[in-house]
């Protein structure tokens, strides 16, 4: 029996997930289809523009069955860290496929450049760059070029390098899982909107402008009748109030700064002077980022901040059930520790800083305190 995996965020969930979806499924063939979900924040450090639970209907609405969340502790890590922990979790659920979007998918080639990177020369070539504080995109690519000069242009793109690093992870942990690479087209960091493969960025940039009818033509109708509840709600997040809450969770942090995950010598004095002398988030990060330190690091740096994340916090061993499509499934029969409510571990230690994402999240959005406790698993 297959199960497809697809690891995602869908901020929001639009036209070109639900082309990918319908893509791998039909390459697979899948008794059932698990989609592994993002928190309230993403793994680039921002808060996501809608809920999980409000994402997870999205994901069921676009052909998945079961739909599952990556702990907070493991998204706001670098690409590596990411990859390996989202398919160790959907290892637990049965998955037997993983599907994923690359710019370039010709597998035999992304395989190549995982095999090549996998050594300790290119591991020791990473930590070097990543210590002196360069970008893990630029990082990799860099100790790439000095084990594999091939694999240099394909570790060039985003979603290559992810890839690469499901490729890293399938081959290092979990062998008997077969990858699908499906073509990403469109671009990522694309501006305009492109209905039928647009990028996430734009869709919520024309969303925070108030140009609904563009952000509205490149998702599904599910999605739209999301975003404007929501609207209507007011309860998207709110990038002021995110800013001030920031602001005030880094001050009060005071020594404790050097706690925070993946610092490098001199970044957390880097931050605070951004902190103290600019007004907004963006502004923190336009001051703070350099060649050294990448923009998608920094923010990672201030969502752990928020969210109260340390080097040595634990990683939940349980797996929360977001949404699910019928009943018969094969994680059922795994030993997989699924709950289905946050009310379930609300006292276990390490899943303190995912409650205090949600917390967080929900204050930004106008949600009422606690409102995560209250959120069943979405079905369809």
């Amino acid at each position: 029996m297959s199960v497809l995996g697809i690891v995602a965020e869908y901020n929001p969930p639009h036209n070109g997930h639900k082309k990918h979806i319908a893509l791998a499924k039909e390459r697979v063939n899948p008794a059932e289809t698990n989609v592994i979900l993002s928190p309230c924040f993403t793994q680039r450090g921002e808060m996501a523009m809608l809920s999980p639970w409000e994402r997870a209907r999205g994901a069921l609405d676009m052909g998945a069955d079961a739909v599952f969340m990556l702990p907070v502790r493991c998204v706001l890590r670098d690409a590596e860290h990411y990859a390996a922990a989202a398919v160790d979790r959907l290892a637990k659920t049965g998955v037997t496929h993983l599907a994923f979007g690359a710019e370039n998918d010709d597998l035999k080639l992304l395989l190549r450049a995982a095999e090549a990177t996998e050594g300790n020369k290119l591991r020791d070539a990473l930590r070097k760059r990543l210590a002196e504080g360069t970008g893990y995109p630029r990082a990799m690519a860099e100790a790439a070029a000095e084990v594999m000069p091939e694999a240099a242009e394909v570790l060039g793109k985003p979603n290559n390098i992810l890839a690469v690093c499901y490729l890293r992870a399938i081959l290092r942990d979990h062998p008997e899982m077969e990858p699908v690479v499906i073509r990403r087209d469109g671009s990522y960091h694309a501006g305009n909107i492109d209905p039928e493969n647009p990028g996430a960025g734009a869709v919520r940039a024309a969303v925070r402008s108030g140009d609904y009818g563009t952000a509205f033509s490149a998702v599904p109708e599910e999605t739209e009748k999301m975003i404007r509840r929501a609207a209507l709600d007011r309860t998207l997040p709110d990038e002021s109030r995110a800013d001030i809450l920031l602001r005030e969770k880094w001050l009060t942090l005071g020594e404790r700064r050097k706690e925070l995950p993946d610092l490098s010598e001199g970044i957390e004095d880097r931050m605070d002077k951004a902190v103290r002398t600019r007004g907004t988030r963006a502004e923190m990060l336009d001051a703070a980022c350099g060649r050294r330190y990448s923009r998608a690091r920094m923010s990672r740096l201030l969502a752990c901040a928020m969210t109260g994340i340390r080097a040595d916090s634990p990683e939940p061993e349980e797996i929360l059930l977001l949404g699910l499509r019928g009943e018969a499934h094969v994680w059922r029969e795994k030993s997989a520790k699924v709950i289905s409510s946050l009310k379930q571990v609300e006292d276990l230690p390490e899943w303190a800083a995912e409650i205090e994402s949600m917390r967080v999240w929900g204050e930004c959005a106008g949600r009422d305190e606690g409102w995560f406790y209250r959120e069943k698993v979405v079905r369809v």
